[in-house]
């Protein structure tokens, strides 16, 4: 007992500081799992955000070359079934209208529009795809109007009555592309 009087102070002193840096050492473990915690947080939130923009710019980028294709689709059937009505009206001959039609880029574009709607914006593939039936629509008003079976009047009839059909269900279509857009701005 003599000894633990004679070493009380020491070994007092000794425990509090053996105490203390225990207490350090488990302060610091937390302080260095809760810091490791937070970045990890950090991290993922930046990943998630940087995902999310490059979706925003892919689908941003994906949906202004939808409108600019379907505005080019639609400059194109509305010029093919002009020139139809007009060879209808005899305004032009068929042979300028398979000069002028010769090397027309409508078979090249409809299939990358419906490829974008398709992958991208499927909401939007029955939209484009009644909008494609109108012109099959116009199609087969001009060549039964060239094998009489209908007047060639009811058939130029036909394709107008349809090409503003088709300039109105047109715009709707442009209306839902920018709409799908924005929903990513």
């Amino acid at each position: 007992m003599e000894w633990l009087s004679v070493n009380a102070s020491a070994i007092i002193a000794a425990s509090s500081a053996l105490l203390a840096a225990i207490i350090a050492g488990v302060t610091t473990v937390l302080s260095i799992l809760f810091t490791n915690k937070s970045n990890k947080a950090l991290r993922q939130e930046q990943f998630d955000f940087d995902k999310w923009k490059a979706n925003r710019d892919f689908f941003l980028s994906k949906g202004e070359e939808l409108f600019t294709l379907f505005n080019k689709w639609h400059e194109l059937v509305v010029q093919l079934h002009t020139a139809q009505t007009f060879q209808l009206l005899k305004v032009k001959s068929s042979q300028d209208m398979q000069s002028e039609l010769k090397d027309f880029p409508l078979k090249e574009i409809a299939p990358r529009v419906g490829a974008i709607n398709s992958m991208f914006f499927p909401d939007l593939v029955d939209d484009f795809d009644a909008l494609q039936s109108l012109s099959g629509t116009m199609n087969i008003a001009y060549a039964k109007s060239i094998t009489g079976e209908i007047t060639i009047s009811n058939g130029v009839i036909t394709i107008n009555k349809t090409l503003e059909n088709l300039r109105v269900n047109a715009e709707a279509y442009r209306s839902r592309i920018a709409e799908k857009v924005r929903h990513h701005l």
